[in-house]
């Protein structure tokens, strides 16, 4: 297997590639040969190649080629269609910035809502910005359009403390997760074409602890996979991984972390669960039904530094990213 390093010296990017044994690799985009594959639709996707620095990558020849990079910080919030627009969110100042990767052109909207930004996804057209409660809670803002617009949220949920912390997507429709104050909720919203989002309905999520803050969610065409952190004053920080079965959300099942232990990140890859975890590695569990006993079982592959789990689209392969103390990172094909 290649695998692919990045550091970041004296504010100069040095990238280099090693080899392994698995036939995979990551190199960058070689834009003389671009015509060579205009009829071949690229899977795209976004890794994290520094603390300042997203990629957008493709898969091609079981490589993944880099085809662009830009500089974010600590407040940067950012998410990729996975086609041609990446949106970048400074959270500090509320900026906003849309960048298409295809024609190379950069869109400035301007903020027109009062928020406290937690959140952002893209999908199409629509840009979609989860806050926490002080006026707005969730704005769209149609890039075609170049219109801003309100979702609904019921009364029950706009006041002190909650926020929308991550949307989720299944098919048209938009799920998203209310966090911080208990109890929380899933809302689930209708994705209309040039239009505002039409909300359907809530569901009322199970808890995982004390102060409990759900931060990922993941969805597949089986379950739902919600990532959360809680805090107790006699035992600390705890981590939860909530897998529901999405035709029936009241089956349920729960894993919990060992003392000490950091679930980093989460994926779902059809009926199969993946889990970064800081001590064990990455942990793998096929779940074929939910019962009490489903959590059990789940194997482990020593994998040190792990730090992040992405899907490439369109395949069952998915990019192992670790961190190390010194903030290099690695990508790693599985």
């Amino acid at each position: 297997m290649k695998q692919y390093k990045t550091k970041l010296n004296m504010k100069t990017l040095i990238i280099i590639i090693f080899l392994a044994v698995a036939g995979f690799a990551c190199k960058k985009e070689d834009v003389s040969n671009e015509t060579n594959n205009n009829n071949v639709e690229k899977k795209y996707f976004t890794l994290r190649d520094s603390d300042n620095t997203v990629s957008i990558y493709y898969f091609s020849n079981n490589e993944i080629i880099q085809k662009k990079s830009f500089q974010v910080n600590e407040n940067t919030i950012y998410s990729f269609d996975g086609k041609s627009n990446i949106v970048f969110i400074d959270v500090a100042t509320n900026q906003i910035k849309i960048h298409d990767i295809i024609t190379n052109e950069e869109f400035l909207p301007q903020m027109q809502h009062d928020i406290n930004i937690k959140s952002v996804f893209i999908k199409n057209e629509n840009i979609l910005i989860g806050g926490q409660y002080q006026v707005e809670m969730m704005l769209q803002y149609n890039i075609e359009l170049e219109e801003w617009f309100v979702p609904e949220i019921p009364e029950q949920f706009m006041k002190p403390g909650k926020s929308i912390d991550d949307f989720v997507l299944k098919d048209s429709i938009i799920i998203a997760v209310d966090n911080v104050v208990t109890p929380k909720f899933l809302l689930y919203y209708k994705l209309k074409q040039n239009s505002v989002l039409e909300y359907l309905y809530d569901f009322q999520l199970f808890p995982g602890g004390a102060y409990e803050s759900f931060f990922k969610g993941v969805i597949s065409d089986y379950y739902l996979t919600l990532l959360s952190r809680s805090f107790s004053g006699w035992s600390g920080e705890h981590f939860h991984i909530s897998v529901y079965d999405i035709n029936n959300m009241d089956s349920f099942f729960m894993i919990n972390s060992k003392p000490a232990e950091k679930f980093k990140d989460v994926l779902l890859i059809g009926k199969k669960l993946l889990i970064a975890s800081n001590q064990r590695g990455l942990g793998k569990l096929v779940i074929e039904n939910i019962s009490a006993e489903t959590g059990e079982g789940i194997e482990f592959e020593p994998i040190p530094n792990i730090y992040k789990l992405t899907k490439i689209p369109k395949t069952t392969n998915y990019v192992v990213t670790t961190r190390d103390e010194g903030g290099v990172y690695e990508h790693f094909i599985k």
